[in-house]
């Protein structure tokens, strides 16, 4: 393949040299995988390459074409999803499990809101955690839930990949907080 820019520099660089930083433009990238390499040409014209590096350029979101599923709630909560002060006594929170797909990866961050609203863009994130490959949940505290007070909460979550790209929120749960 041929490169998709190429930057001189002309001055004498050696292993006391200072670094020097550039940027790619972004305009001639595409999603995908990429390598990087350097070539150092003495001045007598002879040139070294060095090895590749691989870089990913990533501008797709976790569920860019859907919404995340909504976590599952434990199947012990007394009926009508009420948040009781007998269960969080008993359990000390509430355990949400989220099932595994494709669509995130293992170090993707996810981002937790407990909220008035079922919009969590209008509340703020309680938590944020590393995702797991596999068989990810997340411990809602009692001292979160009773923080907030009483009545009707939501449980929402987005994903965040490793290139910084946010999923949409998740199908929001409704709790009864009594």
């Amino acid at each position: 393949p041929s490169p998709i820019f190429t930057l001189t520099i002309d001055q004498v660089i050696g292993p006391d040299s200072e670094p020097f930083e550039f940027e790619l433009p972004v305009s001639r990238l595409s999603e995908g995988v990429h390598y990087v390499k350097q070539r150092l040409i003495d001045v007598a014209g002879v040139g070294e390459d060095s090895l590749e590096k691989q870089y990913i350029v990533d501008f797709t979101a976790p569920y860019s074409f859907s919404f995340p599923p909504a976590a599952s709630p434990p199947a012990n909560l007394p009926e009508g999803s009420q948040i009781t002060p007998g269960y969080l006594e008993q359990y000390g929170g509430v355990l949400f499990t989220f099932e595994d797909s494709p669509d995130w990866a293992q170090d993707d961050s996810q981002y937790i809101y407990w909220s008035l609203d079922p919009n969590p863009e209008v509340s703020e994130c309680i938590d944020t955690v590393a995702w797991h490959a596999t068989g990810n949940t997340y411990f809602l505290t009692a001292a979160v839930i009773q923080a907030a007070g009483t009545g009707t909460f939501w449980f929402v979550f987005a994903l965040m990949d490793l290139a910084g790209n946010r999923s949409r929120n998740s199908r929001a749960v409704r709790f009864t907080v009594v």
